[in-house]
């Protein structure tokens, strides 16, 4: 058993004085393994934090489930699946829920549902002076649409009760500025049929979702009955569940139970969430070309000292070091720049992720969806990990071709001149 460690400890010893007696090109190579690392976990924190802050703002200001006045009925397609197809009646039931109070109490006896809110939705148009928006109007009931969504609870100027909102209109920040409005005008809201209001702007809302901002507004929803002529009728139940992961799974129930169309957050928001995971694809493409460089520059390195030390190799043989210890000497000291690397890299990318997170950076809600006053960023010590592991396989992977060529050198070669 001691001869078994003396044989380690002369591999590492060797494979160490090996690696200082270039110190100059090891230094550069072990850089080139922490900038690969520094560039793989930056990145992999600020693509997953961007995720993990744009789903959490949807999911915590629009509701996970919306249950619309489209009636459908599921057809048999084999054993194994059922296929909605949606079908019309006449014009007022394909446009309006009727039994409001009983769905609703269906929809929330439902498992996975936490709560429901029904609401009036259409198109429209508001106008100040000149200025005017096109918009998605939402007629609700104050207290029961913050059970299922925070828009109204993130209220930045102004002040509104349920009982005040009959005559009045909310309207996100960034609409407000384009409009030139502010809490006591008066606007006027315009609908595809030519029916028209004015009412009270009685606040302003700000959910960080661009879409919501600049492209929704909020009245009472007997201001859109009143105007729709539904009195006592709604045409959307929006609702939220316990698990927003499973709000396909909750939806596609709601609308077996109740006949209706559903449409899940995550089925609305699937061109950016995709848009997203694409972006993330190439970004990790980048980070593995960066670590194929680092590689070639691992592999450089020990190829140039397998070349400078064949000699040195050759006398190692002869004195009996055997062609597995040799190779072992190369392959240890690609451990080691891998090793060294990756703690130096995965200290830098996390002081960078953290001086990242901390900088003040107003993000345009235009341009990234959401708006946010510094960079989202999210650390987990799996990214650092996954970083550090693939670094020193990469670093294992380069040492190969140049540790086999060195433990085919052999002494006689070198005593008769060939080498």
């Amino acid at each position: 058993m001691l001869k078994g460690w003396l044989q380690v400890f002369f591999v590492l010893r060797v494979a160490l004085r090996l690696l200082l007696s270039r110190k100059r090109q090891s230094v550069i190579t072990i850089l080139g393994v922490a900038i690969g690392i520094v560039v793989l976990v930056v990145i992999i924190s600020m693509a997953e934090g961007y995720k993990e802050k744009f789903i959490e703002k949807i999911v915590r200001n629009t509701p996970h489930v919306v249950l619309k006045a489209e009636k459908v009925v599921y057809k048999t397609v084999n054993s194994y699946l059922d296929r909605a197809v949606w079908v019309s009646g006449s014009q007022n039931d394909h446009q309006i829920i009727r039994q409001v109070s009983s769905l609703i109490n269906t929809v929330t006896g439902v498992q996975g549902v936490r709560a429901a809110s029904p609401a009036v939705v259409t198109e429209g148009m508001i106008s100040k002076k000149n200025k005017n928006a096109s918009v998605i109007i939402k007629g609700v009931k104050l207290n029961e649409e913050k059970l299922v969504s925070d828009v109204l609870a993130n209220i930045t100027e102004g002040y509104i009760q349920d009982n005040n909102f009959y005559r009045g209109i909310l309207l996100g920040t960034a609409l407000a500025q384009k409009l030139g409005v502010a809490p006591g005008d008066r606007i006027k809201i315009v609908l595809p049929s030519g029916s028209s209001e004015e009412l009270e702007v009685q606040g302003l809302f700000k959910s960080g979702v661009w879409e919501i901002d600049t492209g929704v507004v909020y009245t009472h929803i007997g201001v859109l009955q009143r105007m729709l002529n539904i009195q006592g009728y709604v045409n959307e139940i929006n609702i939220k569940v316990n698990d927003v992961f499973q709000a396909n799974q909750v939806a596609e129930r709601l609308s077996k139970l109740t006949g209706y169309k559903t449409v899940s957050w995550l089925t609305a928001n699937t061109n950016i969430i995709s848009s997203i995971e694409l972006t993330n694809i190439f970004l990790y493409l980048v980070v593995l070309f960066t670590a194929a460089v680092a590689a070639m520059g691992i592999a450089n390195v020990l190829i140039m000292v397998v070349m400078e030390k064949e000699k040195d190799s050759a006398i190692l043989r002869a004195m009996g070091a055997s062609s597995r210890q040799i190779q072992l000497i190369f392959l240890i000291q690609a451990l080691m720049i891998g090793i060294i690397g990756s703690v130096i890299g995965c200290l830098i990318g996390f002081a960078l992720v953290i001086g990242i997170s901390m900088v003040p950076l107003h993000l345009s809600g235009d341009a990234w969806f959401i708006e946010t006053e510094s960079f989202p960023v999210k650390v987990e010590l799996l990214y650092f990990l996954t970083a550090s592991a693939f670094s020193i396989l990469t670093s294992l992977l380069a040492g190969l071709i140049p540790a086999r060529r060195a433990g085919k050198v052999l002494p006689v070669d070198i005593l008769r001149g060939e080498v």
